[in-house]
């Protein structure tokens, strides 16, 4: 009777190193990892995201946003700030989903100030970004050498059964297609191609299920076809 041999205390580490989750000062890790399902690479991805996608918030308003010309922008500020909310809290960024929650009801309220309440939201999520950087670029530098090291690993082929798997849960805006996704990410990359199995991957950092959606329903006539 054999006995297997535990893993080397080298092995440990590098694993245990793999599974922690960075922590960053101006978020909740712990609310993360509960809304996230404990998928590190999806909190960083979605981290990212919000930090590129709202960086004209990081910026004080550079017009008198309480002038009553700007009615428009106050409502196209407001419709950000809405989804800002929701993603930070994602993230477990509390302080920023505080004050998108508060920005948003006062850029509603024409009678109100937006001005310190977008100013102050400004302040936070520059804050957020200095916090993130050394973890997205820790992170990113990963991501590199792990695709450089698959270049030359070939590829299962991509079924459509799995295809149409994906979509259902896609469909359903159920969390498990990220765990399918990953599962078959070498296929999904060399069936979309790199540039849109990246932009694939973006939406659904972003939970953007209907964008994922496009990205893969093609997919469906090409594996059919074969």
């Amino acid at each position: 009777m054999s006995i297997s041999e535990p893993p080397s205390p080298d092995a440990q580490q590098t694993t245990s190193e793999q599974d922690r989750w960075p922590a960053i000062v101006e978020l909740n890790i712990d609310k993360a990892k509960n809304m996230l399902l404990g998928d590190k690479s999806l909190f960083l991805e979605t981290l990212e995201n919000l930090l590129i996608e709202y960086t004209n918030l990081s910026m004080p308003p550079q017009i008198d946003i309480d002038d009553a010309g700007h009615a428009d922008l106050r409502l196209q500020i407001a419709s950000q700030v809405h989804k800002l909310r929701s993603v930070s809290g994602m993230v477990g960024a509390e302080r920023v989903q505080q004050l998108a929650s508060e920005a948003e009801e006062i850029v509603r309220t024409e009678s109100q100030s937006a001005k310190k309440v977008l100013m102050n939201l400004s302040l936070a999520l520059q804050a957020l970004q200095n916090a993130s950087k050394e973890a997205l670029d820790l992170w990113k530098e990963e991501k590199h050498v792990a695709s450089t090291s698959d270049v030359d690993v070939m590829a299962p082929s991509l079924k459509l059964e799995t295809v149409e798997s994906i979509l259902i849960l896609l469909a359903e805006q159920d969390l498990s297609a990220l765990d399918e996704v990953d599962e078959h990410s070498a296929s999904l990359r060399e069936a979309l191609g790199n540039e849109r199995f990246q932009q694939f991957q973006r939406s659904l950092a972003r939970l953007d299920y209907k964008q994922a959606i496009a990205f893969l329903e093609p997919l469906i006539k090409r594996l059919g076809d074969t």
